[in-house]
Parts: structure tokens; C-alpha cells; sequence
């Protein structure tokens, strides 16, 4: 039975309006959990009663997962059965509802669809360029003349920033007025007086004003008529719209006589329009949950002031609860991190966090080191921004290394995380050269991806055969598998004949070449025959892809992110794009707008070093944390266009174009800037308490220095967040000089000087679970392949690969295919019986329209599948599919699942077995019908 603490179990017995403060890493979905779970059991709610709102869909599941094990437990299968009642999800997914149920009230009709943020990027994008060439064909002179000054890139920015505001907000934004703004200048600070230099002329910026008001009206009007067209709404359109149907009385009244609680996760990251829909709906029933500390959401419309009126209004009423027990983090590292941050000019007023376990208590430290990194080469030259990333990237590649060599960790131990992933790249590279798997998870760089690359490549020569850099691409990548001499053979055929790239390789004789051409020829077939999704599909499924991406250490990932490349081509196709042009413009849009991360199916027990941004961590615990990059610049490069910035009167300030096309602060947007500035540090502090929170047992920080002093025999300045956490640790420069390995901070901390000293080898040798595709890779050695962007040096050699495939993979023969085939087959049966749940008539499933995965390969296999009896029999009894499952051993060793009550599935192997049964269905007699396909 678990042992809750005084103040958890306070928070779990709370009833009415209730604020719980829940410090990082104290258990927080536990206490959720357990406050749902002894309600349901009790008999005080019902399932249907429950209205819980969480951050992400990671963490709805889990806490229906942990909710539902908590009424197997109690044997309460009634209570189980209903579960799918509660309203268990995100507030997107909660204004989704509402709006299914009373969007009629506020003119929305119940069919819309949502805009996933690629598809709202792409609309943006395309409403931008459709406004600006609609100024220029009707000869408007200040958009013009703005455009020639300002570039449409900065205008983007400027819109695009503006649009991001508007959205955040419960009422709408305009531009400050032209009569209104003053000319920007550069205010004197010497010791003489001396006169304010003018950088924009006034005139210039009531101009550039005009012009940025007549866009920004015509490019939001554009924007809503496209979604109009669409019949679609934005994630910004389902907070509003969903506000204002609460705002209905009888909307509102029905809504509260639906739920009795109302439950909010990770309340510190709400927006103000968030919590006026949550309180209509829970008032006096609301229960939210944060931690201010941990409120790092600023630039998507969190915010932190919305959690502190609340904490002061709980407090006056006496229905905050604290809850600063940390059942995650040792001692040593919980009292640096108390020490860093329990400085009032960090954290005002930050109270201590407490380690919860005699386990966490008796760690010995130090636990937490500080590597400051020699920010230059032993000649004492610098290098580029690049190089100087290289340096620490190579001294925490070394330092991983030593975990992982002298065994204390594993690779899946060790997570590395960054604020932005400028460089993510380079420490990828660095902890691969030791060997040691890397798997780069959620929101870094979807399209940065090589498999995605590769799709790209071929696509982009689909369009045009004269691109030679996507010729390259697919000429060095899997496909063609060219080695270094036959790219520059290839090469300079094509300089000495003046001919693409492409058309030197179709006068070469090399196998590879040909293998290309062939491939674009049945691609282009497929382009003219099918749709453009269809074209994505079988790009994707070429053997070289497909097959190659699977043979990796991280296959599961890469083979999730090619079925989403299809994914993300059939939404630009719900949304118009039908051709190659359009997708490849749909993905550029995607690049510069959307945060498409990597599919999000990344999984402990793949054993990787992790590397993701601070943001992405949210959730994530880990053994061994690092957090890179503390050196890096925090001020956006000069010619950076300046946030826009909105004053309490609902106007929104601009920086406006000089003669030099760079964009400054006008005096009043420079006053309200310097209050948005002191937030913004503030948030980033909050940041790095996430990021050091996340470690369990050992926090590495690392961040460069340059410890050669200036011509005056001066130390160097401290940049970036080293400048106030080493001071914070306790470490000062010039830091004992290079070199140097000490301990500061009353010992807590270990300050290590040292640059990367060793020469990377492989450290890291786990036990082959592929030992077959191994062998079936095992060739002579060939000729070194090129390392062109759509191949990096850590992949197999692609010659081998497509000689392998060719010979043993391409007829589909081989065990390796098999398994791959079968997974998509089973991946095919599960969408037929979700979409026979939804309604879909049985002959009605294998239509085209279903989806891009249903190609004529795919359709001729399933075809015998949904004619079999089974099948059929499953849809009427309206079966689920992918239905995961927990079972445990009974006494009589006889597994019984959770899922199914009562009924003896297997006889145990293990004590406890978890899985997905492939199909499962709840029979007219009461009983349950399990099905297992096999392929």
C-alpha cells in the first residue's frame, strides 16, 4: 500500500476549489490518480463525472492507464468498463468536445475538423504570399516600397509574430497607429551630452506602419476565409470558440451539472482564456495542480501570472496545499539545486525541495559537476561558433563515454538536453564516435531527419530532374549508394558536358546510377497515375527506405517517422496540395513555422543516449542528465527582427525597417520590451530549474570558456547562463585555470576544466538482438561511401546495403521483409476495424478514400482479410483493436488479463506480462472474444 505524505494525502482528500503546489519530481499523476481512483471506488463520481485536463496526450493515457490498474486492482471491472466515460485528455481536446456538443450555439458546425499545426503553417504561408502579390498587382506603393526595404522574409516574421499574439489573447489586437509612434534613435552614453542619432526617419515609420496595418488586416481576413473554404479550425479557433460557447449560460449549466470535478495538470502553464473556460466549467469543483517554478511555456501564451493570482486567491481562502517532497532526485542533487535557486535573486520565493526516500537521503555526493570547456584549440585559436560547439560537444561525448566504459551507466541511463537544438547535430556526432547509440526524440527537427531527407530528395527530383542538390542527395543516399570517386567521376562529366547531375550519372555506367533513374521512372508513373499521397506511400516503401531504415539500432523511430512523411502529405492534401510543387512548398512552410517533431514513439528500452530540448523533457526523468550549451548566446543575432510586443491596451508594438533593411524599436515598443526582456530571463531561470530537476542521480552542466585573457591580462567575460550559474555552483572565473578538476560549493559541486583528451573509440558493445540482418549486411568491404547530406558516416555502407537488398530483400523473401510486412499488415487491420467501429460499411472499408495507406499492395492483401468470417464477426461486435493489456500471475500460475476479467489467457512465463492484444471484442453472452492475427 503506498505510503502518501501528509501533504499528498491532504491534496487527495481535498473537496472544493483546491490549488496544490506540487514541486518537481513529488508524484503529482500519482496523486491525481489516487484522487480519481478512491472517488470512483468510494461511489462518490461516477466515471461520466470526471473532466481532467493534462498537458499532452502522453500524459491523458497515463493517467487513464494508472486510474484503470487502480480499479483492476480493486476488481471494480463495472467501474473499468466505464471508464471511456471520463473526459480524460488535453484542453484542446476538451474544447474539441464542447464544441462537437454546443458549437451549434456559436456557429460551428458539428462535422469541422481541426488544422494540425503543419497544415495551419502551410495556410499561413500561402495567405501571406496570395496578400502580397495581391498589393503589388494592385499597384499598392507602401507595400512596395516596404517590401524592397523590410524583404518578405522579416514581414513573415513580423505578421507571423503578430498572428501568435492575437491568438493568446481574449479580445482582439491592432497595430499601433501611425500618428501614434516615434522615430526609433540610439540614445548617447557617453559622459558629454550629446544628441539622440535618429535611425528611422518618422516619416519612414508611418509608412512602414501603413503598410504592416494594410497587410496585417488583409493577411488575418485571408487566413480565416481559407480556413472557412476548408471548413477547419485552428487550435487558436477551438480556445476561442469554445470560450464563448461557455460563456452561454445554458452551455455553461449543462457542462457543470456534467462534471463534479474538474481537474488540471500542470496548471502553471494555462493561459488566461484557459482558465476562464476551466472556471466556468469547474468553479467551486475546479482542482489545479502546478508548480510556478516550472511554468516554461511563455512563447506559446502560457501565463505565469494566471497561476499566481490563483495561488494568492487559494491562499486567502485557505485552500492551497504544498507539496515539496521529491521521491525522484538524490540529496546531493536536490541541495544544489535548492542552493541555486533558493537565491531570492533566482527564485523569490522558492522553498526548499526535500528528498522522500532513506534511499535518496544516504546517496553520497557529489553528485553534480561543472564542465567549463576551453572554448579554443591548444594553439589558442577559436574557431567558428561551430568549432567551438565541437569542443564541448567532445568533451561531454568523452565524459558519457567514461559512464558508460566503466559501467555505471548504460546508454538508455543518460539523456542530453539543450535549450535550443542549434547544435544538436554536432553532440550527436560526437557521442556516436564512441560507439554509443543516440536517439534525437520529440520536437527536434523532423525534416533534419536522414530517412526524411532521403524521401525529399527523390520527390524534389520527381519535380525537376535538374536539381542537382536533390540529385546528389539521391544518388549518394540508400537508393543509389555511390561511393565518394563515383560522385566526383559523375561530377565532373557533368562540368565538362554542362549537363545535370542526373544526366552525367545516365551516361555512366555505375549500377547505382542506373538503380536512380529506374526508381524515378516508376516514381513519375505513379505521379501521373495516382494521387499525391499515394506517390508519398510508395517513395516511402521502396525497399532501400524502408528496409534501411528498419536494419538501424533506432529502426522503430525512423520507421515512424516515414509513415509520418504519408501522414503529413495526406493532411496537405485535405487541404489542397495536389502535386509535387505544392507538397515540397507545404514542407518549406512546415520548416519555417510548424515545430514538427520527430514522431513521437521514442521508448526507454531502445537503449540510447537521449538528446532533446529542455521543453521536450517535460515528464522525463533520467539517471544521468546533462544539460549542454549554458555558455550560449541568449541575444538573437543583429539583423534578427525584434519581437512585436502588445501593452494593456491591446495594441501591438513593431520594430520598423531603417534604410538598411534592419528592424529597430521605436521608444515606446523599447520601454515595453525591457518588461518583456525581464520575463523572458526569468523564464529561461525557470528552464534550467526543469532541466536540472529532471536528473536523478547525477547532474552534469557543461559550457564553454575562453581561458585566455584579453591584451590587458584580463579574464574574459562569461556568457550566455554560465555567467550567473557558475557563480550559482560556486565557481568563478577564471575557474583555477584549465586543466583543473576541484570542488566548490561546500564540495557539492565538481569543477572540471579539463578539454576532451582522448581519441574517440567504441565503448559500448551490447549484445546483438539483429544478428541476422547483420549477416545479411556482412560483405567484402567496399569502397568508402560518400557522406553527402542524405547519408551520414554511421550508416551502413549504402553500396552494400542495395547489393543485399537487390540479391535477398527485393522479392520480399526474407525473414527481415516478412516481419516488416507483417507489422504493416497488422498496422492495416487495426485502421480497417477503428474505421468499422466508426461506421464505415464493411464494403466500404477498402475505398481509396480511407487513407494513403491503403495502397493496391496493402488492398489485395486485406482483401481476403475483411471477407473472412472472423473479421466480419469482429466488426459487428464492434471490436477494438491494439488494445493493450497488463496480466499477473496468479497462484495457480495461470496468467488472467486485465482486460478480459475472468478468463485464462496463457499459462505464465513471467510473473507479470504486459501487451496489446491484436483485436478484442465483448461477445452478446457477456463473453470476451480474443484474437491474435498472425501474417
Amino acid at each position: 500500500m503506498t505510503r502518501w505524505t501528509d501533504a499528498q494525502a491532504r491534496a487527495i482528500e481535498a473537496r472544493g476549489r483546491t490549488l496544490v503546489t506540487a514541486a518537481a519530481g513529488s508524484g503529482k499523476t500519482s496523486v491525481l490518480t489516487e484522487l480519481v481512483a478512491t472517488r470512483l471506488l468510494s461511489g462518490e463520481l461516477a466515471p461520466s463525472e470526471v473532466c481532467a485536463v493534462t498537458f499532452t496526450e502522453k500524459a491523458a493515457q497515463e493517467m487513464r492507464g494508472r486510474i484503470a490498474a487502480k480499479l483492476v486492482d480493486a476488481e471494480r471491472f463495472d467501474l473499468l468498463a466505464d471508464l471511456e466515460l471520463a473526459r480524460i485528455g488535453t484542453i484542446h481536446a476538451l474544447c474539441s468536445w464542447i464544441l462537437r456538443h454546443h458549437g451549434t450555439a456559436v456557429g460551428v458546425a458539428p462535422g469541422a475538423l481541426i488544422l494540425d499545426e503543419a497544415q495551419s503553417a502551410f495556410v499561413r504561408a500561402e495567405a501571406l504570399r496570395s496578400v502580397l502579390e495581391s498589393a503589388e498587382a494592385r499597384g499598392d506603393a507602401d507595400v512596395h516600397w516596404l517590401r524592397a526595404r523590410m524583404g518578405d522574409a522579416r514581414i513573415a516574421t513580423t505578421l507571423d509574430a503578430v498572428f501568435d499574439i492575437a491568438a493568446t489573447t481574449t479580445e482582439s489586437v491592432r497595430l499601433v497607429v501611425p500618428a501614434d509612434v516615434s522615430s526609433p534613435v540610439k540614445r548617447s552614453t557617453t559622459k558629454k551630452p550629446q544628441p539622440d542619432v535618429v535611425l528611422v526617419p518618422l516619416a519612414d515609420c508611418q509608412r512602414a506602419l501603413t503598410a504592416l496595418t494594410s497587410l496585417w488586416d488583409a493577411y488575418a481576413a485571408d487566413v480565416e476565409r481559407r480556413k472557412r473554404a476548408l471548413g477547419r479550425l485552428s487550435f487558436d479557433d477551438l480556445e476561442r470558440l469554445a470560450v464563448e460557447a461557455v460563456r452561454i449560460e445554458e452551455v455553461a449549466t449543462s457542462l457543470r451539472a456534467k462534471w463534479s470535478i474538474v481537474l488540471v495538470d500542470e496548471f502553471q502553464d494555462t493561459n488566461e482564456r484557459q482558465y476562464e473556460l476551466l472556471d466556468t466549467i469547474g468553479g467551486e469543483r475546479l482542482f489545479m495542480v502546478g508548480d510556478e517554478w516550472q511554468s516554461i511555456y511563455r512563447f506559446r501564451g502560457a501565463d505565469i501570472d494566471v497561476f499566481r493570482a490563483r495561488k494568492a486567491e487559494m491562499a486567502a481562502r485557505g485552500g492551497g496545499i504544498e507539496v515539496l517532497t521529491n521521491f525522484r532526485s538524490t540529496a546531493p542533487v536536490l541541495d544544489v539545486v535548492n542552493r541555486v535557486f533558493g537565491d531570492p535573486e533566482i527564485f523569490a520565493s522558492y522553498l526548499d525541495v526535500l528528498p522522500g526516500t532513506d534511499a535518496q537521503r544516504g546517496a553520497v555526493g557529489p553528485s553534480v559537476e561543472l564542465l567549463i570547456v576551453p572554448a579554443h584549440d591548444e594553439e589558442g585559436g577559436r574557431g567558428g561558433v561551430d568549432a567551438v560547439s565541437e569542443y564541448e560537444a567532445a568533451r561531454v561525448a568523452q565524459r558519457i563515454a567514461e559512464l558508460v566504459e566503466s559501467g555505471r551507466a548504460e546508454p538508455g541511463d543518460i539523456a542530453v538536453l539543450y535549450r535550443t537544438r542549434t547544435h544538436a547535430a554536432v553532440y550527436e556526432r560526437a557521442i556516436r564516435a564512441w560507439g554509443i547509440p543516440v536517439l534525437r526524440t520529440a520536437s527536434d527537427g523532423f525534416y533534419d531527419q536522414r530517412d526524411v531527407r532521403d524521401v525529399l530528395a527523390l520527390l524534389a527530383l520527381v519535380r525537376n530532374r535538374r536539381d542537382d542538390g536533390a540529385a546528389l542527395a539521391a544518388l549518394a543516399g540508400p537508393v543509389g549508394g555511390l561511393s565518394w570517386s563515383e560522385l566526383d567521376e559523375i561530377a565532373q562529366r557533368a562540368r565538362a558536358e554542362g549537363t545535370t547531375l542526373l544526366e552525367a550519372a545516365g551516361a555512366s555506367q555505375i549500377a547505382g546510377a542506373a538503380r536512380v533513374r529506374a526508381v524515378l521512372d516508376e516514381l513519375v508513373d505513379v505521379m501521373e497515375r495516382e494521387s499525391l499521397v499515394r506517390l508519398v506511400a510508395r517513395t516511402v516503401e521502396l525497399p532501400e527506405l524502408e528496409l534501411g531504415a528498419a536494419s538501424q539500432s533506432d529502426g522503430a523511430v525512423r520507421l515512424a517517422n516515414l509513415r509520418r512523411l504519408v501522414e503529413l502529405a495526406e493532411g496537405a492534401s485535405q487541404i489542397g496540395v495536389a502535386d509535387v510543387a505544392g507538397l515540397l512548398e507545404f514542407v518549406d512552410a512546415q520548416r519555417r513555422g510548424a515545430k514538427v517533431g520527430e514522431a513521437s514513439i521514442a521508448d526507454e528500452s531502445l537503449g540510447a543516449v537521449r538528446l532533446l530540448t529542455v521543453h521536450a523533457s517535460k515528464g522525463l526523468e533520467s539517471p544521468y542528465v546533462f544539460v549542454v550549451e549554458s555558455a550560449g548566446s541568449t541575444t538573437p543575432p543583429s539583423d534578427a527582427v525584434p519581437d512585436p510586443v502588445l501593452d494593456t491596451d491591446g495594441v501591438v508594438h513593431l520594430a520598423l525597417p531603417g534604410a538598411d533593411g534592419r528592424c529597430r524599436r521605436t521608444p515606446q515598443h523599447d520601454e515595453l520590451h525591457k518588461a518583456h526582456a525581464a520575463a523572458e530571463q526569468a523564464e529561461l531561470q525557470r528552464l534550467w530549474y526543469v532541466a536540472m530537476t529532471r536528473a536523478e542521480r547525477r547532474l552534469v552542466v557543461s559550457g564553454r570558456w575562453n581561458f585566455e585573457p584579453t591584451s590587458k591580462g584580463e579574464p574574459r567575460a562569461v556568457t550566455g547562463h554560465l555567467k550567473w550559474i557558475a557563480p550559482a555552483f560556486g565557481a568563478v572565473a577564471p575557474f583555477g585555470g584549465m586543466g583543473h578538476v576541484s570542488q566548490v560549493l561546500d564540495g557539492m559541486v565538481v569543477l572540471d576544466t579539463r578539454a576532451a583528451d582522448r581519441e574517440p573509440i567504441a565503448v559500448w558493445h551490447p549484445p546483438s538482438s539483429d544478428a541476422v540482418l547483420a549477416d545479411l549486411l556482412a560483405l567484402p568491404p567496399a569502397e568508402t561511401p560518400a557522406t553527402a547530406p542524405a547519408v551520414p558516416t554511421d550508416a551502413p555502407d549504402p553500396h552494400a546495403l542495395r547489393e543485399r537488398l537487390r540479391a535477398h530483400v527485393g522479392d520480399g523473401g526474407s525473414q527481415e521483409w516478412r516481419q516488416l510486412d507483417g507489422t504493416r499488415l497488422h498496422d492495416a487491420v487495426a485502421r480497417l476495424l477503428d474505421a468499422a467501429r466508426s461506421g464505415v460499411a464493411l464494403d466500404g472499408l477498402l475505398d481509396p478514400e480511407q487513407g494513403p495507406w491503403l495502397t493496391d499492395r496493402v488492398r489485395a492483401r486485406l482483401t481476403p482479410v475483411v471477407e473472412s468470417d472472423v473479421f466480419r464477426r469482429l466488426a459487428a461486435l464492434g471490436a477494438r483493436a491494439e488494445v493493450p493489456y497488463v496480466a499477473a500471475a496468479s497462484d495457480d500460475d495461470v496468467v488472467t488479463s486485465r482486460v478480459a476479467p475472468g478468463v485464462s489467457i496463457a499459462r505464465a512465463l513471467v510473473q507479470v506480462d504486459a501487451g496489446r492484444f491484436d483485436a478484442l471484442a465483448r461477445t452478446e453472452d457477456g463473453g470476451w472474444w480474443v484474437v491474435d492475427w498472425k501474417t
